[in-house]
């Protein structure tokens, strides 16, 4: 039985506490301080995807390779083994994964990091987001086939960073939850989503 389609819950980096110790650099902009002292709620930021900042992975349909959790992570990936990345699709649709944002914002910029993927990124992506304000995991994973569109299909390229802002996101309005889908399959190495608080 083919169970590629199959919604997949992430249980999260405490999986392997026993393992592994994980050491989190925050800096005052993370915590709400510029420079200058605290930031403005309305300021641009990253809305945080990191554990760090209460962002964690809700769901995927398919993680064939790499560590699923490092995708909103911090820095580049060290290598393809540092991020998330999709078995080669041999039926019709794509692939995706669903982030908690840290906190319900509005979407300005996405950033799409494709470093190391060079054979094997994305041909394109896209994003649909929404507010969710009660709800498990799989409740959320299933309604998540019907959000608003964020951001429509854009092409990928191999190994780079792809920023999009502007025209390329639509004004939704606040969202706590971000879609992002890659066509048909591929890697990505880090996801991260920019704007202002709501």
């Amino acid at each position: 039985m083919d169970t590629s389609d199959t919604p997949m819950r992430y249980q999260g980096p405490l999986d392997l506490a026993h393992a592994h110790t994980k050491l989190n650099h925050v800096t005052a902009s993370d915590e709400g301080f510029t420079r200058d002292g605290p930031r403005a709620d309305n300021e641009y930021r990253d809305l945080g995807l990191s554990a760090a900042s209460g962002g964690r992975i809700v769901g995927y349909n398919d993680a064939h390779y790499g560590t699923v959790w490092t995708l909103i992570t911090s820095g580049r990936g060290i290598n393809m083994g540092d991020g998330w990345e999709t078995r080669r699709r041999r039926e019709p649709g794509n692939d995706w994964i669903i982030v908690k944002l840290g906190a319900p914002g509005i979407v300005e910029e996405v950033e799409v990091d494709t470093c190391h993927y060079k054979g094997n990124y994305p041909d394109a992506c896209s994003l649909q987001a929404a507010l969710v304000t009660s709800g498990t995991d799989s409740s959320i994973i299933t309604q998540s086939m019907f959000w608003d569109e964020l951001m429509g299909r854009r092409k990928l390229q191999m190994d780079h960073i792809h920023r999009f802002s502007g025209k390329d996101i639509a004004a939704t309005g606040a969202v706590s939850h971000v879609k992002l889908n890659v066509y048909p399959d591929g890697g990505v190495s880090r996801f991260r989503v920019f704007g202002r608080l709501a």
